[in-house]
């Protein structure tokens, strides 16, 4: 057994088992690594997306649209937790050429979930934020309403706005659901399609494919941090068990 597992094991069985468990985007990067999880500590597991894909073995797989409101308060009700880990990928070219079309749905779903959440008095949720949400910096400051745009313009002000939303539902219901701010995350079943892959999963690709000399963005000055998808999962789940005070926590 894994240190991991065995954390899981004599820390949050007690916590998940039989209870019913709803992960919206439970087919992307995050969401798989969590059903997985979650389905080894006996979580009744139900997970949402628009994609066709095969599910995680031991869920239940709904295909839906979370911009719908009557949608997100069928999907909700009689779910003790609730994962919003849903959002649209692309890499920074894509969001910048399609603004709307990552902004507009966004805040959609965002609110449909929560207050969906809030109707169907579910007990805890955690919403997956982004490092995208801080400003330009060479140090990010740790607070809940950054001044500045953040880096990732559209996505980044959809994910703001949620956390807004989140810290909205604590001050005038008590709700004190979780926030998490992952960074760049890679993993099984990334996308590698050339024309909007994020970093990681580009380069693999370009190197697959025997570029030479290998293309990389930038003057090399950059700086960016990575994350395992299943080590992020692991981070969310205790995130949401243990809360995160009112704030965020970085993954």
């Amino acid at each position: 057994m894994s240190d991991e597992e065995e954390i899981l094991s004599s820390n949050i069985f007690e916590f998940y088992s039989e209870e019913n468990v709803l992960i919206t985007g439970g087919t992307g990067l995050i969401g798989r690594e969590v059903s997985k999880l979650l389905v080894s500590q006996q979580a009744k597991v139900t997970t949402v997306s628009l994609d066709r894909v095969n599910p995680v073995s031991g869920t239940n797989h709904i295909i839906g649209d979370l911009t719908d409101i009557n949608f997100c308060l069928d999907i909700t009700k009689g779910q003790d937790y609730v994962f919003h880990l849903a959002g649209i990928k692309g890499s920074i070219e894509v969001t910048k050429s399609k603004p709307a079309s990552f902004l507009v749905p966004m805040l959609m779903f965002n609110t449909n979930i929560l207050e969906a959440a809030r109707r169907n008095k579910v007990r805890k949720l955690v919403y997956t934020s982004s490092i995208g949400a801080y400003p330009t910096a060479e140090l990010f400051i740790e607070t809940m309403g950054e001044s500045g745009d953040p880096m990732d313009t559209y996505p980044g002000w959809a994910k703001r706005m949620a956390e807004l939303q989140v810290r909205a539902y604590f001050e005038e219901y008590g709700l004190e659901w979780s926030v998490v701010r992952p960074c760049n995350v890679y993993g099984p079943g990334d996308n590698f399609d050339p024309s909007n892959a994020m970093v990681i999963p580009s380069l693999m690709m370009r190197i697959s494919e025997g570029e030479n000399p290998l293309r990389v963005w930038g003057d090399g000055t950059a700086v960016r941090d990575f994350a395992f998808s299943r080590d992020v999962a692991f981070g969310t789940i205790q995130a949401l068990m243990h809360g995160t005070r009112g704030s965020h926590v970085n993954h």
